[in-house]
Order: C-alpha cells, then structure tokens, then sequence
C-alpha cells in the first residue's frame, strides 16, 4: 500500500525481498493493504507477497470505506490475522490494534445485533 510501487511489479518486489535480507535480523512482517481494495486484487496483492512470509495484514484507509467483508473474506480464505487498522492521513497517529466489534459492525449488507456482538466480543 505505501511502498510506491505496483503490487504487480515483480521486479520491485523482489528488490524489496533482498533488502530486507540480512543475516541475523529476522523482521515481524505485515502486509498493509487498503479497506477498498477490491477481493479478487486483493488475493493477488497476497499471493504477489508471500515471499516475504507475512502472517498478518494491516487494513489502512478505513476512514475511506466501510465495507470490509472483502477484506475479511480474503483474509479467512488465505489464513491471515488483521492486526492493525488506520484511518486518517497521519498513519502514525492513526493506527490501532484491530477490533473485532468495528469489523462486524460494518460489514454491508446483513443486519447487525450490536448488542450480541458486544457480549460476545466485549463492549466497546
């Protein structure tokens, strides 16, 4: 999402992998993905990125959309975790852990039990 570069740029991306390579470090890596990407792009974008053997995702632009099923769908389908969220221009101070409650609340298309959800996930 922030490297600059096409997703489907093969090229950048192993340029990427080489520089994150160095002997001894072992980096905790995260896909960050925008919330409007579509499904079908965003299991490419995932697919294009194994090789860096990322386990969890980061969802930026939330303020931008509030429809996450894709992303959940997506996720699911290729065993990832979401780990963090952003929203707003200044990453930095926009990112937080992700909720669960935030995720099923905005999921279009079904009707939402708040309260249910808050029971079970915990209020909010």
């Amino acid at each position: 999402n922030t490297s600059g570069y096409s997703p489907n740029d093969s090229v950048h991306i192993g340029e990427m992998k080489t520089l994150l390579q160095i002997e001894g470090l072992n980096p905790d890596v995260y896909l960050s993905v925008s919330a409007s990407t579509k499904a079908r792009d965003l299991e490419n974008i995932m697919e294009n990125y194994e090789p860096f053997h990322y386990n969890s995702v980061i969802v930026t632009k939330c303020d931008e959309s509030h429809q996450y099923g894709n992303i959940i769908s997506v996720l699911h389908g290729k065993h990832k975790k979401l780990s963090y969220i952003t929203d707003g221009q200044y990453v930095t101070r926009n990112i937080r852990h992700a909720d669960v409650i935030d995720f099923l609340i905005n999921l279009s298309g079904f009707d939402v039990d708040r309260v249910h959800i808050e029971d079970v996930f915990g209020e909010k």
